[in-house]
């Protein structure tokens, strides 16, 4: 559950770039079209899982987490000028 945590947001972005060509591809399909309503949701979740999960893997991988790296000492510094603000101007 934590591996589809991490890359929940990832997915998030990218499924509806995968879903609609997707089903813009299975749409003109005869044999898609006269599937009961459960194979279909079947047959585009599977074939949209199959590409959405790698990429968001890969996108969390490649940006996210070298960009959270990244950004955590910028995020310190900034903290610590607040801080440092803060305990100089504000009395109690």
């Amino acid at each position: 559950m934590r591996f589809f945590g991490d890359i929940s947001y990832d997915i998030y972005l990218l499924h509806p770039l995968i879903l609609l060509p997707t089903i813009h591809f299975l749409i003109k399909r005869e044999w898609y079209i006269n599937s009961p309503g459960l194979v279909r949701f079947s047959i585009l979740l599977g074939m949209a899982a199959i590409i959405v999960v790698p990429v968001s893997y890969l996108i969390h991988k490649i940006l996210e987490e070298p960009g959270r790296r990244a950004a955590r000492p910028i995020c310190e510094w900034v903290l610590a000028k607040k801080a440092n603000y803060f305990s100089s101007h504000v009395k109690i």
